[in-house]
């Protein structure tokens, strides 16, 4: 939202998806020109929730549109990777143009003069913290390598209340085979879940999630139990490090 133009936003947030919610794999590909297209594949996203997630991931794009502009943004031509549902008028509503379906990859294509508009709510200083904030993010997150990099990302798509059974299960792997893996890297499941509870834990709380969404986001069964969790792996309340963040 801080970004100077659209282009800028689309890169930003493409560049900085995986510390999204979207469990597609996006990419921002510019062509000579001036347009560029957002190209999302769910080739790796089970087929019984690919539809469900597109359309989360274009309701997103459309309200986001709207609490920027006050509008959508009509993009030039969008290409959906999944079969035209019965509702498929309401894609034609909300994007401003109809849609072509069944297509290999979801594509939303901007003309130059789109991408070159400016942001209403431009912020150079905003812009540039946002974006350090965000390499920080991933960059924790890529810390990790070998299958304890593997289960992290195991679970962050499956949620941090995941059992090691139901891990295991998700990477194909013996539950005696994971925990023997994750021994010779020097690290536990447990170890692991509770680093990534942390993890999306400070995340939700830097954004202004408040202490009792946190805690029912991270499966706890009430805010002070998830406080005392919080205090023990930063030695801070959960409270306290939100205000040193914002």
């Amino acid at each position: 939202m801080s970004s100077p133009t659209v282009r800028h936003a689309w890169r930003a947030g493409v560049d900085y998806m995986d510390i999204a919610y979207s469990f597609g794999r996006w990419r921002f590909d510019e062509n000579n020109g001036g347009g560029a297209a957002a190209i999302i594949d769910y080739s790796g996203v089970p087929d019984d929730l690919r539809t469900f997630l597109l359309e989360r991931d274009i309701a997103e794009l459309i309200t986001v549109d709207r609490e920027v502009f006050g509008a959508p943004v009509s993009p030039d031509i969008v290409e959906l990777s999944c079969p035209a549902p019965k509702y498929a008028d309401m894609f034609t509503e909300l994007i401003g143009i109809e849609p072509v379906f069944d297509a290999p990859v979801t594509r939303i294509v901007m003309t130059r003069e789109t991408l070159d508009l400016p942001m209403p709510q431009a912020n150079p200083h905003a812009a540039l913290l946002a974006e350090q904030q965000a390499s920080e993010i991933m960059q924790r997150r890529r810390d990790r390598q070998g299958i304890a990099a593997r289960v992290r990302a195991a679970l962050l798509t499956h949620g941090v209340t995941a059992s090691q059974d139901e891990l295991a299960a998700a990477l194909r792997l013996s539950v005696r085979t994971l925990c023997r893996r994750l021994d010779a890297e020097d690290t536990s499941f447990r170890e692991l879940a509770i680093e990534t509870r942390q993890l999306l834990a400070e995340e939700l709380l830097t954004i202004g999630t408040t202490v009792e969404d946190v805690a029912q986001r991270l499966g706890y069964a009430d805010a002070s139990s998830f406080t005392h969790a919080f205090t023990r792996w930063t030695g801070t309340t959960p409270g306290r490090f939100a205000r040193t963040r914002r």
